[in-house]
């Protein structure tokens, strides 16, 4: 056999996308067994026609196929790219007391802009050079921050902390004997 597919759709999208692949491997009229492996961690598939799958994250990922045949082997790898920004979001959350200062830190590639959502009505102003914040929480409240990544064609994704920011506030009661 010989392997070889070709994605079935357009991988010029932004995350996330449903890519399916067209299966163009030639077995020569012999009966075929077909092993995917679409490089995004999931479990991949033995159908000779997969299901599209799910790329919910932009980033580069390798597809393998592997056709077996009468006892031969025929391995083809293939990279996409899903387009947009790439992005790890570093945050120090833990529950603290008003005023509660927050760090948070992006760091990646392929961004053009970051626009930071603290969930507190302060207002969301994309900015190119701001990678690293810090925030104060006033009030006391939860608190579900976020930043929007935007790549240079236009894609955005989102990221957020593990946690939700939890700021308390301290009244001290006493009574006089």
């Amino acid at each position: 056999p010989v392997a070889d597919f070709e994605p079935g759709g357009s991988i010029t999208q932004c995350a996330p996308i449903s890519l399916g692949f067209v299966n163009r491997s030639e077995t020569f009229g012999q009966p075929a067994s077909y092993t995917w492996d679409f490089g995004n961690g999931g479990t991949g598939s033995t159908s000779a026609t997969p299901q599209p799958v799910i790329y919910p994250v932009p980033n580069g990922y390798t597809v393998t196929l592997t056709v077996r045949s009468l006892g031969c082997e025929s391995t083809v790898s293939k990279s996409i790219t899903v387009k947009g920004p790439r992005g790890n979001l570093i945050a120090d959350v833990l529950p603290g007391c008003k005023p509660y200062t927050l760090n948070m830190q992006v760091t990646g590639t392929n961004i053009s802009s970051y626009a930071w959502d603290f969930n507190d009505g302060t207002p969301v102003t994309p900015s190119a050079t701001n990678h690293t914040i810090s925030h104060v929480y006033n009030l006391a409240g939860i608190y579900n921050p976020n930043v929007i990544l935007r790549s240079p064609e236009g894609c955005s994704f989102t990221l957020r902390p593990a946690n939700s920011v939890i700021v308390d506030s301290v009244k001290a009661i006493f009574t006089a004997d």
